[in-house]
């Protein structure tokens, strides 16, 4: 058998690498498909400035509109600040409601007071755009067996009775009814240096200016008198200058 040349050799190998370069310079990547783009949700209810009377209320928005017509999922979440920074509720994977409009139930029970929510959609891998948020105050009456740490007085009045000394008035199935200007309830507690009273009143009577009062009474005698007026619902806090 004769050898082939070296030269030979050196020129198939050259070949070779070649070949396997320019192999190498191909891709299998197929071209990228446009990219999908979704609208913000529309805010329904609450709407911004709302009161609610639930814990759990429901979050309504618009559904979203999608370039690929894909049907997407949505996020909701509820937060005590207006920069989300304190979320207190939150889900995702929300099925989209074919009707039109997607609603999600709060599952945490909300504190009284203002909270912030807001909503997004989602769908294969691409979040769409938040709402505006909007603004509630949740407006809930205590519950007997809520824990009550730091409330010193603590009387729904619709039990038919009072933990304070009643003067006077019915109770009904709402509450304490008064029915006289001298009906009136005392109670007693340790002097505290901070605080708030938080009272639920109904059917103003429309006559009179003075149409409902707590009087705060202290070791001194000294009085402040917290006032509703009938027509406008302005409500003031009077705490007489000592002397």
């Amino acid at each position: 058998m004769r050898q082939p040349a070296k030269k030979t050799l050196l020129l198939l190998t050259a070949l070779a690498l070649t070949a396997g370069l320019l192999s190498g310079c191909g891709s299998n990547d197929s071209p990228a498909g446009p990219s999908v783009t979704l609208s913000s949700p529309g805010i329904v209810s609450p709407q911004g400035g709302s009161e609610v009377n639930d814990e759990r209320p429901t979050l309504v928005i618009t559904n979203v509109t999608v370039s690929d017509a894909s049907t997407p999922s949505y996020t909701f979440q509820v937060a005590r600040d207006s920069g989300f920074t304190n979320i207190v509720a939150e889900d995702s994977g929300v099925t989209q409601d074919p009707s039109g409009q997607t609603s999600w139930e709060v599952d945490t029970a909300l504190g009284n007071g203002e909270h912030f929510w807001r909503a997004r959609a989602r769908t294969g891998g691409t979040d769409g755009p938040f709402s505006s948020s909007a603004n509630f105050e949740v407006l809930t009456a205590f519950k007997s067996d809520e824990p009550r740490d730091g409330i010193l007085v603590f009387d729904p009045l619709t039990n038919g009775s009072t933990v304070g000394t009643r003067r006077g008035g019915v109770f009904t199935d709402e509450g304490w009814m008064i029915n006289a200007r001298s009906n009136h309830i005392i109670y007693n507690m340790d002097t505290i240096e901070s605080g708030f009273l938080e009272v639920d009143i109904k059917g103003f009577a429309q006559r009179g200016d003075r149409v409902w009062e707590v009087r705060v009474v202290g070791l001194r005698g000294l009085k402040s008198v917290i006032w509703v007026h009938a027509g406008t619902g302005q409500t003031l806090f009077l705490i007489p200058t000592e002397r």
